[in-house]
This record gives C-alpha cells, structure tokens and sequence, in this order.
C-alpha cells in the first residue's frame, strides 16, 4: 500500500509540477498543425520522470498478478480437496 501511494506522489509531482511547453505551430503537406516543442532538454526530464514512475506501476501490477495467480492456484486446490472429500 506504501508502494502505491509513493507511486500515486510520484505522478502528482510530475504532472503537477510540469512547466507549460513552448510550441511553434506550423503545418506538415497536408496543412495539418504540428506542434514543435522548443524546449527538448525539459522534455526529456519530464520524460525520464515519466517512465520511472510507469516502471513502478508496472512492477506494482506484476506482483499483483502474481498475486493473484498465487490465490487462484490455492482456491483450486482447496476445491480439488472439497471435491475429493464429498466424493
């Protein structure tokens, strides 16, 4: 639960802490907008950041899958044994 809750400050902190981008706006071929960030070393800090933060995510959901296989392997083996009893 610690875990999460230091991921959960992690993401507020980085979200929240975010600076507004400076973007020009010019066209591709199509005359569609696109966006250039023209601050690439703040970016790649966010970036960083962000993928740190995914990573512990990530990792969270792991052991919580192997959790949860872990309690299905056991509630099947607990029924295999009702099973047997009452057969």
């Amino acid at each position: 639960m610690k875990d999460r809750f230091e991921e959960n400050q992690v993401l507020k902190t980085g979200w929240s802490s975010r600076k507004k981008r400076q973007s020009v706006a010019i066209v591709d071929k199509d005359h569609q907008p696109v966006a250039i960030d023209t601050n690439p070393a703040d970016s790649a800090g966010e970036m960083s950041q962000e993928r740190a933060a995914l990573m512990l995510m990530q990792e969270d959901i792991e052991r919580s899958r192997h959790q949860i296989e872990q309690a299905h392997q056991q509630w099947m083996a607990a029924l295999d044994v009702v099973n047997e009893l009452n057969g």
